[in-house]
């Protein structure tokens, strides 16, 4: 009851406020495995209020994270902020998995609006997501197709996907290792219907087994040795800092060739056959990052060529490739006042990246 978790909540603050600084209140709490009841956004409201006020008391100056939802839910958010105090508030978190992280950008206009009109301020975080190496996972399980290098481009592309189109200001990725028992018992059901010749369906990706290992890992099991996504996320992070901030140039892109990657191009206007860009700039170095976002494959036979301009001034950049780590020489730009013009680019279904070559440490 509420006495119980006051003296949880008071115990361990008390315990770890000397160490922890962000305190998040609950998790999935509109998901009813996590809730314990149906999700009730009013009910949650009134929990957060009681918690933060504790939590404050306790220890000032605490930053306050709240929402932790599964999905992304403006309903949800708008029915909890009603009921505390938004202004006690520091960041709104949510958890979106899917098979195609883009997915997600299409709930985040309404969920924005409604974090605006109660307090402009809040930081948005992505708090927990990732995706499965493998068809045999625990929790989510998403609907294929499954590889490490799979999981490794979409780890990429959540990342610019929550820090540019969601604004968030934190992506995390969920999680690094498993201890779960690498072959558990086979599933015990007594399918019906079609289930019968085809086995229990994907059904849009959702939780299938409840003992194994959680694919999500980014190092395997049992030996932890790292797969392709740990060093897609190394890259990455050697690669960006919280020195660049989110930036909305002008930008323009061109297939010169569809590679492996056919029906796309000038001609399509549709999702998910248009390049995206996400452009961050770190005083005057800018950082752009594209791709193309198809599901993602495990094996590319031929990467696209694009031309790229875009209204952003580089001097000296330098193209990342993030999945393998390499730095290449760019050997076709044309920098004008304002505008760099990129010529023969790769595009693939995971993020290339341009970047000045001394924010790297290359000189």
């Amino acid at each position: 009851g509420k006495a119980g978790w006051i003296n949880y909540v008071t115990t361990a603050v008390k315990r770890y406020r000397d160490r922890i600084r962000h305190w998040e209140v609950w998790n999935e709490p509109n998901h009813r495995n996590y809730w314990g009841a149906p999700p009730d956004g009013h009910a949650y409201g009134e929990l957060v209020r009681y918690t933060v006020d504790l939590i404050l008391d306790l220890h000032p100056g605490a930053k306050i994270i709240a929402g932790s939802m599964a999905g992304i839910s403006a309903d949800f958010t708008d029915k909890f902020l009603s009921r505390c105090d938004p202004r006690k508030i520091d960041v709104i978190s949510f958890h979106n998995y899917g098979n195609r992280p883009e997915n997600r950008v299409y709930a985040i206009e309404d969920f924005k609006k409604v974090l605006d009109r109660y307090n402009p301020d809040f930081e948005i975080w992505q708090g927990e997501c990732g995706i499965a190496s493998t068809s045999r996972t625990t929790g989510y399980r998403s609907t294929g197709p499954w590889g490490p290098a799979i999981q490794a481009k979409w780890l990429l592309r959540q990342s610019f996907v929550d820090t540019w189109f969601c604004y968030a200001t934190l992506s995390n990725y969920f999680k690094l290792f498993d201890d779960g028992k690498l072959e558990p018992e086979l599933t015990a059901r007594k399918p019906g219907g079609p289930d019968k010749w085809f086995g229990a369906p994907e059904r849009n990706g959702s939780r299938m087994h409840g003992d194994g290992v959680n694919a999500k890992c980014l190092l395997r099991v049992p030996d932890r040795e790292p797969k392709p996504a740990y060093y897609a996320y190394q890259n990455l992070c050697a690669a960006m800092d919280s020195s660049y901030a989110r930036a909305e140039p002008d930008y323009r892109f061109r297939v010169v060739d569809a590679g492996q990657f056919h029906g796309i191009g000038e001609y399509e206007d549709a999702f998910p056959s248009v390049p995206l860009l996400a452009a961050y700039q770190a005083d005057d170095a800018a950082f752009l990052a594209y791709w193309l976002p198809w599901i993602p494959q495990e094996y590319v036979g031929q990467f696209a060529t694009i031309d790229l301009e875009v209204a952003t001034k580089f001097r000296d950049p330098v193209l990342l490739d993030l999945m393998k780590g390499d730095v290449y020489a760019v050997n076709s730009f044309e920098a004008e006042p304002g505008k760099t013009v990129f010529g023969g680019l790769p595009m693939a279904d995971y993020p290339f990246a341009i970047a000045e070559r001394n924010k790297i440490g290359l000189g």
